[in-house]
C-alpha cells in the first residue's frame, strides 16, 4: 500500500495519463505470497498446498499467467519498484504480523 500510494502520487503530480499497472517487482503465486507469509509471521507447521486454476473451480475461468508488468510506469517515471518481498516484509512488521 505504501508503494502504491508513493507510485500514484508521483503520477497525479505529472501531465501523464493512461492506463498503469503498478506493482512491485518480482513474480510469485498465490501459493509462494502465502508461503512467504508464513514464513515472515513466524508460523510453522501449517502446510500450504498448492493447486490449478482448474482445481479451484471459479465460476469465471482464470488466466494460466497474469502477473502484471509496470513497464509502462518504468518507462513513464524511469524506476522501478522494489521487489514484493521486501514490500511484504515491510508490511508485516509495521503491522506486526497481521
Amino acid at each position: 500500500t505504501k508503494d502504491l500510494s508513493q507510485q500514484i502520487k508521483r503520477l497525479v503530480a505529472t501531465e501523464l495519463y493512461g492506463t498503469y499497472h503498478i506493482t512491485n517487482s518480482g513474480r510469485c503465486s498465490w501459493y509462494e505470497f502465502a508461503q512467504e507469509i508464513l514464513k515472515l509471521a513466524g508460523i510453522k507447521g501449517v502446510k500450504v498446498t498448492s493447486i490449478t486454476s482448474e482445481e479451484l473451480a471459479r465460476p469465471a475461468p482464470r488466466p494460466k499467467f497474469s502477473v502484471l508488468d509496470n513497464y509502462y510506469l518504468r518507462l513513464s517515471l524511469g524506476n522501478g519498484m522494489r521487489n514484493w518481498k521486501e514490500a511484504l516484509k515491510e508490511y508485516m512488521e509495521k503491522n506486526e504480523g497481521l
